[in-house]
């Protein structure tokens, strides 16, 4: 459902461009081009689309991003001022188990995404 070369766009309106996939435990990294600068998102699995939310537990930034097909995902990113800094799908998949540990001492919770994002990437033939 996304690969290299994707136009997404962001919660605010922003586009950029798909340049790497990385598939974790827990959600999907990617790293992107804007018109001046790189960035990176990572799209937990269970974690539902929302309205933009800064500083939401231990990420700098939560919201939506819409993929090429128009399916709404949900999104945390960071910046790259972030210490330690979140490079791949590892360091946010370790970060995501410190979130999902932090919401649940919290008693919150979300309700899982309609359109599971590992779902999505199992039947798209070229997302390896």
């Amino acid at each position: 459902m996304i690969a290299v070369g994707d136009e997404i766009k962001n919660c605010h309106g922003n586009i950029s461009v798909v340049t790497e996939v990385q598939v974790g435990k827990y959600g999907i990294f990617i790293r992107e081009q804007f018109e001046h600068i790189e960035g990176w998102a990572y799209f937990p699995y269970e974690l539902p689309p929302c309205k933009s939310t800064d500083d939401w537990y231990n990420w700098r930034h939560r919201g939506t991003t819409t993929l090429p097909s128009g399916v709404k995902v949900g999104d945390v990113c960071g910046s790259h001022f972030d210490t330690p800094k979140l490079d791949s799908v590892v360091d946010c998949d370790e970060r995501w188990e410190h979130t999902i540990l932090a919401m649940e001492a919290a008693g919150t919770t979300f309700p899982i995404q309609s359109i599971i994002l590992e779902e999505l990437m199992d039947r798209r033939s070229d997302h390896k």
